[in-house]
């Protein structure tokens, strides 16, 4: 089994320190000492108690071990101050690894509490932490400085040279001017300074580059994140950085800037890769445009020991700073500042959670989301100017959507809250609630979903089906809610006609008030002019309170295309005799197979059944009431459709003197009065009609019935044209933001400093970026720009996006699209 390189010990040790509890962290610390430092074997290691591990003289750390293969071993220097440090903490008589462990004879002792920390992603080369290995590094460390085989095996407990043969194809070259001066001997050169050798002042291991020299980013990419930052109005709303005593920090807009080219070059949006990238992967041109210090930080060859140790106090310092800023920065724009790596009890999280609900403290809230808001747009404005949009309509879906957050769901056995206080129970699937005993409404099941179509057809009504679909359970998640929209088109093929991109995203507590959350993921883009007419959105968050969205939307002149629930799919309401049915108002004798006639389109088993449905659907046409006048804030005069020369019925109520006619049945165009549908008078009539039958017209405010109107009435084929297309560029969009092969915001080790701030932060650095490569993808596609040549220079990578292409227009030829990335 092959040790770990120096760059993998480095993280490893940095992961084993960042771990949220002491317990964890001092597991970790413990488990990679007496591993890499010590070289016990997991037989060993587990026995080691708190008397066991002594301070010698001279600044040692001794560890006894005990067991099959007794003896005192000697830690390595660059691991000892760290072992005595954690040490300090563990009683005489306690095992030093996992004290609570009750089973020390077991072989995985260690390896299930590995389980529970996934390997850092995108570091380590698809390499995980084992105990072996770490004995083996140890090894192979001891072979390769010269030590004497004879206390190699005295150290390592191994009793013949032949089990030390298995690392021999491990050791370094050394180089023949070297080896013959040591077979020489008597004055010949010694290597005392191994490369890569850990530094002793600070008691880790040191930071190497994290790249190879030719990773070095282009100035033409850090120039074009940083003007797409500055002129997106992010850098006015963050708070002043002000100077607090200790060591100063970075710019703010230094530290974002960080993040945005960290997940930019495929690594994360956390803080370790920022300062990686900040001091490791930009020239100095660029350092010198973000505020970055040109600090050499790489250790050079033959470096002698006060020369590595000056460079790990500079790393040390300089990831210091940056991690300084970020805490700043996270403090000053929460509402509710607390410590956010300790679990509070769950009366203290409930205190910070009406912190954040808090009227005095929504201007903070809603500083903290234009931030966001901007980050997310800036890539999309730049391409919006340039011209990227024209053949977009303006239409934009909008939907809810889980995002996983690193920690667990509260415990409320043991009292204690999560460390995301202000995430929830995210429910996805399950069974929508019924309304009513009746058969159809249980038979109602296509369109109960969460995610469901209006024209899936409905599943077969049989026993086990039934019975089956009725007790799904629901799924239950522990997330953050992101309110995410997304460009759309709901009429006509424009398929790669504009950049499939993000155009706001509001993360919330899942369940609370989804209405107003989408309503502040459009209004940016709203306000910026790129929305326009129609928005559509599902039914978990049409079903908002009217002043919540609806009369909000109506205020923005914004039609919305919504679905309801099974037992609101025919009749939502009614206002002054008239009936509203699917969203549009209708004559109130209205035949009855026509008001349920959305019931019958979802009950429908067969292609002739779902195209009766849709024929009675249409056939509501004739008595749909005729819009007169537009008025101020949605108000509309509506007619009654037996009146004017244009009545598509006749009815008793409304009796028009007409003269003879002679009908062509073979013309159905020609519509002549005495062709027109008749509306019979009832066995038992109402003996005062209501007032949309006795007044000439009548005027509909439009804050009436605002939660259920729509322009397009439901099951409609422009309505389904509508629906359809948008949903399914939402859902798409949606997917889009969480492949794994793609910036994706699915995975909570790409982002992982706690806090609703954090988390909102890093979300849409994660979401610009992946904007700003849906816009490369969409131009390479159009043949606005193309791909680059395969001689490029080494220092360019091939996903960097070039200067911004002018403004042309789209090719009308076929144009075959390049493979994409």
């Amino acid at each position: 089994m092959a040790p770990y390189p120096p760059a993998e010990i480095a993280y490893w040790l940095i992961w084993a320190q960042s771990l949220p509890t002491p317990a964890q962290r001092r597991n970790a610390c413990l488990l990679f000492c007496l591993g890499v430092g010590c070289g016990l074997a997991v037989e060993d290691l587990v026995y080691v108690q708190g008397r066991d591990i002594l301070a010698g003289p001279t600044g040692r750390a001794l560890v006894k071990v005990h067991g099959r293969r007794p003896r005192t071993v000697v830690c390595r220097y660059a691991y000892e101050e760290l072992l005595l440090a954690e040490a300090a903490h563990i009683p005489a008589d306690a095992y030093a690894f996992r004290p609570d462990w009750q089973d020390r004879t077991s072989k995985h002792i260690a390896s299930d509490w590995l389980a529970r920390y996934p390997r850092i992603i995108g570091r380590c080369d698809g390499a995980v932490l084992q105990t072996q290995r770490l004995r083996t590094t140890w090894l192979v460390e001891l072979l390769n400085a010269g030590i004497p085989l004879k206390v190699i095996l005295k150290a390592s407990g191994l009793g013949t040279l032949h089990r030390l043969s298995r690392y021999l194809v491990f050791l370094h070259d050394v180089p023949e001017a070297e080896a013959s001066d040591l077979l020489r001997g008597g004055g010949g050169m010694s290597r005392k300074n191994p490369e890569d050798k850990p530094c002793r002042r600070t008691g880790l291991a040191l930071r190497p580059a994290p790249q190879a020299p030719g990773r070095i980013l282009s100035d033409r990419v850090v120039r074009q994140v940083f003007d797409l930052v500055r002129h997106s109005g992010v850098l006015e709303r963050l708070p002043s950085n002000e100077h607090r005593p200790g060591p100063k920090g970075f710019p703010f807009r230094t530290v974002l800037i960080g993040l945005i080219l960290s997940q930019y070059m495929g690594k994360s949006a956390n803080i370790n890769d920022a300062w990686e990238t900040l001091f490791f992967a930009l020239s100095p041109g660029s350092k010198a445009l973000l505020d970055v210090p040109n600090v050499d930080l790489h250790i050079p060859e033959g470096a002698t020991r006060e020369e590595i140790d000056r460079v790990a106090h500079h790393q040390y310092a300089t990831s210091k700073r940056v991690y300084r800023s970020w805490a700043s920065m996270t403090r000053r724009l929460d509402p509710a500042p607390h410590d956010r790596r300790k679990r509070l009890s769950l009366s203290e999280a409930k205190k910070i959670r009406r912190k954040w609900n808090a009227r005095a403290n929504q201007d903070t809230v809603r500083n903290l989301e234009a931030i966001a808001q901007d980050l997310v747009l800036a890539p999309v404005m730049a391409s919006y100017r340039r011209g990227d949009f024209a053949r977009w309509p303006g239409h934009i879906a909008v939907d809810d959507t889980p995002v996983p957050v690193w920690g667990k769901e509260p415990d409320y056995h043991q009292d204690r809250a999560s460390l995301e206080i202000t995430a929830g129970m995210y429910v996805k699937g399950g069974t929508q609630k019924k309304s009513g005993p009746s058969d159809k409404a249980a038979a109602s099941t296509n369109t109960g979903t969460r995610r469901g179509t209006a024209n899936k057809p409905a599943l077969r009504k049989t026993k086990s089906g039934h019975a089956k679909k009725g007790n799904a359970p629901e799924k239950r998640e522990f997330r953050y809610a992101m309110m995410a929209a997304f460009p759309g088109h709901g009429h006509g093929d424009r398929a790669g006609a504009y950049p499939a991109v993000c155009l706001g995203m509001i993360i919330h507590t899942p369940g609370t008030e989804p209405g107003p959350a989408a309503l502040r993921a459009i209004q940016p883009a709203f306000e910026r002019g790129l929305v326009k007419e129609q928005v559509c959105a599902d039914r978990g968050i049409t079903q908002a309170k009217p002043h919540n969205l609806h009369l909000q939307l109506l205020k923005l002149g914004l039609n919305a295309v919504k679905h309801y629930n099974d037992d609101k799919v025919d009749r939502q309401g009614e206002f002054r005799g008239m009936q509203l049915v699917g969203g549009e108002f209708y004559c109130p004798l209205m035949p009855t197979p026509l008001i349920t006639a959305g019931a019958t389109y979802i009950d429908s088993r067969t292609d002739e059944d779902r195209a009766h449905a849709l024929n009675l659907i249409q056939s509501r046409k004739d008595y749909q009431t005729k819009i007169k006048e537009y008025g101020p804030a949605g108000d509309q005069r509506r007619q009654c459709p037996a009146l004017g020369p244009h009545a598509t019925v006749t009815c008793y109520r409304r009796p028009q003197p007409r003269p003879s006619t002679v009908v062509d049945l073979d013309a159905p165009t020609v519509r002549t009065p005495a062709a027109l549908p008749t509306i019979p008078r009832p066995k038992r009539d109402t003996p005062v009609y209501p007032d949309f039958c006795r007044a000439k017209s009548i005027t509909v405010p439009g804050t009436v019935l605002a939660k259920w109107r729509q322009k397009y009435p439901l099951f409609t084929p422009l309505w389904q044209e509508a629906w359809s297309g948008l949903r399914s560029q939402n859902e798409g969009g949606n997917g889009n933001l969480k492949k794994s092969a793609l910036d994706s915001i699915d995975n909570p080790q790409l982002r992982l400093p706690h806090g609703r701030v954090a988390q909102t932060l890093l979300n849409a650095v994660i979401i610009f970026v992946a904007n700003l490569r849906a816009i490369r993808r969409f131009l390479r596609d159009q043949g606005i720009q193309p791909r680059k040549a395969g001689t490029q220079s080494a220092a360019t990578q091939p996903d960097e996006p070039s200067d911004a292409p002018q403004e042309r227009p789209l090719p009308t030829e076929q144009v075959e699209p390049p493979p994409r990335e």
